[in-house]
């Protein structure tokens, strides 16, 4: 005895003893599911053997979430003072660029250099500028966290485990003041 009629125009399956129709693709899977229960392949989940002392547990567990929290502390900060230190390395290099083109034109006034030195020096300038209003910006947000948290992973006993690098307590900002005179 045949159970199963295939519908034509719903590309299904009918079962009478069912009071609806399955299509194809949900046939196949309560069969799948059925099967696999069946057949023990899918068993409800086991639950974890609680541990003695719960308490213990929970504080290993607080314990972990601080250090790796105190881990990707370390690690914003590290980026912050690398980046830090490749922005004073540009500002170093444009300012290279730009005594030495103050050189080819022998410390003449702006005004009296060739149209393409004017261009080039304005074009370091502004780039001179952004890189160390960038680099006063990201050394603000890293003085001002240091400041706020007490100046960690200042010292070699105080870094995270697998850190080697002592970060700096405080950066200065770049500034356009050469010499300070003190009359």
């Amino acid at each position: 005895m045949n159970t199963v009629k295939q519908g034509a125009s719903s590309g299904g399956a009918h079962f009478p003893f069912l009071p609806v129709s399955l299509s194809s693709a949900a046939l196949f899977s309560a069969l799948v599911l059925s099967a696999s229960l069946f057949f023990g392949f899918l068993a409800p989940p086991v639950q974890a053997a609680q541990p003695s002392s719960p308490d213990l547990s929970q504080s290993q567990t607080q314990a972990q979430t601080q250090a790796h929290l105190r881990r990707l502390q370390y690690n914003r900060l590290a980026s912050q003072a690398q980046e830090l230190a490749s922005l004073r390395y540009r500002v170093a290099d444009v300012e290279k660029s730009l005594s030495a083109l103050n050189t080819r034109n022998q410390g003449a006034a702006v005004d009296s250099w060739s149209k393409s030195d004017r261009r080039s020096y304005e074009s370091l300038h502004k780039k001179l500028v952004a890189l160390k209003a960038q680099h006063n910006q990201l050394a603000e947000s890293y003085n001002s966290f240091m400041a706020a948290n007490g100046y960690p992973f200042t010292d070699r006993h105080d870094l995270p485990r697998g850190a080697s690098v002592v970060l700096l307590r405080q950066v200065m900002p770049l500034t356009d003041v050469k010499h300070f005179l003190l009359n």
